[in-house]
């Protein structure tokens, strides 16, 4: 079944709740990590009607954040909300 428009808008928000929630935590450490969620196996139109920005290194990027603390931990909390999607989520140590 195709996503619409609506659900990736969901997905958004549950993603800014996951990070508020991992910051809430007070984690600390030093896993500085930089995270982003962009479109995977769909169209640069599909990306844009769904609301993804244009990130010239990234291509359409739905979603980014960085933490210092526990950043595979959100990394993985994050992937497992995209389950389901055509998306790509990447971790990169910063």
């Amino acid at each position: 079944m195709s996503k619409t428009f609506q659900d990736y808008q969901d997905l958004k928000v549950e993603l800014d709740s996951i990070k508020a929630n991992h910051d809430a935590q007070g984690n600390t450490g030093l896993d500085a990590t930089y995270i982003s969620i962009v479109a995977s196996g769909i169209g640069w139109r599909e990306a844009k009607k769904m609301g993804f920005k244009k990130d010239f290194y990234y291509g359409w990027m739905l979603y980014s954040t960085s933490t210092n603390s526990s950043g595979y931990e959100l990394f993985e909390k994050m992937k497992e909300a995209c389950k389901g999607f055509s998306l790509r989520v990447s971790e990169r140590q910063l």
